[in-house]
């Protein structure tokens, strides 16, 4: 877990990651735009933009449906796909309406008739709806996360292949593993699909100051923390679909392919504190 001192929203101000074992941090809005041109000056966000003051958070609309909150707890969820966001929609849904049977018609994702406060209703209050509640989110090894959105919205074919298109292939295109993470690291952070866009983008770290950050790899143990701080059911409500371990295993990468995972996701890396290697 991964814990922050909650500031004012509005007010810009931002927490940075630590990694695991290490002593939590609150860290200015100011002291983010260092960290980033630090990266700028080492050559390593080239790929991002050609601005250096660029800040890590969405904008309009994009941030607007990242936002989702469950007013009967207090709570908001900035989402994250690709970590566990179908299963954290879920549990706040039937928390929110007191239902824990609870199944939407569509999908856990389907803002219209979604039971938590979100987009539409808060495009351009998205401050207000942030201010005075307790935020959170999950993060996940950002090699981990680019297997799963490689598995399950690029080999399998998905809303007529959109996500493919979406990483710069044809809708009947089945790019290996290698192409399609040569082609997303090529994108800058804002523009990329959020299923593959940098964490720190779609938490949107240099606007929201977050109480409480989880990772994936320690979901159980992290949700149950989460659960004892802000009345959450102590187990989450399963939902969305996992990607079979061999079939995550098969999914190698070159050592060059590597080195532009590691720049292009260098701020997630750094910030969340993970290492290249999962296993480290």
């Amino acid at each position: 877990m991964l814990c922050f001192r909650h500031r004012s929203v509005s007010g810009m101000h931002s927490g940075l990651t630590c990694p695991i074992g290490a002593t939590p941090r609150t860290t200015s809005y100011t002291t983010v735009l260092l960290h980033l041109k630090r990266f700028f000056k080492k050559g390593m966000g080239q790929n991002m933009t050609s601005d250096p003051a660029i800040v890590p958070a969405l904008k309009g609309r994009k941030f607007s449906r990242s936002l989702h909150v469950c007013r009967r707890l207090g709570l908001v969820y900035v989402n994250n796909p690709k970590v566990a966001c179908s299963t954290i929609k879920l549990t706040l849904q039937r928390t929110e309406l007191d239902a824990p049977d609870y199944e939407p018609v569509r999908s856990v994702h389907a803002h219209a008739e979604s039971p938590l406060l979100t987009w539409p209703e808060i495009e351009g209050e998205e401050d207000e709806a942030l201010e005075g509640r307790f935020i959170f989110s999950f993060v996940r090894h950002p090699l981990e996360r680019l297997r799963s959105a490689y598995l399950n919205k690029i080999k399998l074919r998905q809303k007529r292949g959109r996500f493919r298109v979406q990483a710069g292939f044809d809708a009947n295109e089945v790019p290996d593993f290698e192409s399609f993470v040569r082609a997303v690291c090529a994108q800058r952070p804002p523009e990329q699909n959020p299923h593959w866009r940098l964490q720190v983008f779609n938490l949107s770290l240099g606007r929201i100051d977050y109480h409480f950050i989880g990772r994936l790899e320690r979901f159980a143990t992290d949700w149950a923390d989460l659960s004892a701080q802000t009345g959450l059911p102590a187990q989450a409500s399963f939902a969305g679909k996992s990607s079979a371990k061999p079939e995550k295993e098969d999914l190698h990468l070159s050592s060059d392919a590597l080195a532009i995972v590691r720049k292009a996701y260098a701020l997630d890396f750094e910030t969340l504190g993970y290492t290249l290697y999962p296993d480290q």
